[in-house]
């Protein structure tokens, strides 16, 4: 009977509380920004807006003068080998985005992304797998998915868009969750 309680204590020490990004927290807005198009000579426009439940994303996709893609970034190195899944609650507005992690914070780098449906105007949660995120490189997709390794030092989380049609966008997250 001791060496069951100890078991039992034992895995109930081990097990990983989730990391939470709660959008309804003061402490949240700060370190996520916006990169547009307009790096590379695009024309896209995205903003955030953050208020007391959620952090907006919203703006305009544009495929002008090489454009085609808006994202929100937060760069924080964090190891993330210890959960299987991302969970975002968000109201969209039908389109498709991506959930990026970057292991490098050079573009030229490969990241890995997971793309989703975000159905319009209604909450929905999103439950993405950690290692179904694949391996993108200047916009190339190959069949690598994220390793434990690159798991354990992602430098930098964030959500792009850059499916068709262009024009007016809007994505509501109310949290982000890795459990």
């Amino acid at each position: 009977m001791k060496t069951i309680a100890i078991l039992f204590v034992g895995l109930f020490l081990t097990t990983t509380a989730p990391k939470l990004y709660d959008f309804g927290s003061q402490s949240l807005h700060e370190g996520w920004v916006v990169v547009n198009d307009g790096v590379m000579g695009g024309r896209s426009s995205g903003k955030l807006n953050f208020s007391e439940e959620s952090m907006l994303f919203s703006g305009k996709l544009s495929f002008e003068n090489n454009g085609g893609f808006t994202r929100i970034r937060h760069i924080e190195e964090q190891d993330l080998s210890q959960f299987s899944e991302l969970v975002l609650r968000v109201k969209g507005d039908g389109r498709t985005y991506g959930v990026m992690l970057e292991p490098n914070l050079a573009y030229y780098q490969p990241h890995y992304r997971s793309n989703f449906n975000a159905p319009a105007g209604e909450w929905s949660e999103i439950v993405l797998p950690l290692r179904d995120f694949s391996q993108r490189v200047m916009g190339k997709v190959n069949s690598q998915t994220i390793s434990d390794e690159e798991l354990k030092g992602v430098k930098s989380m964030g959500i792009i868009l850059t499916n068709k049609p262009a024009g007016d966008f809007q994505l509501e997250i109310d949290r982000i969750t890795f459990r």
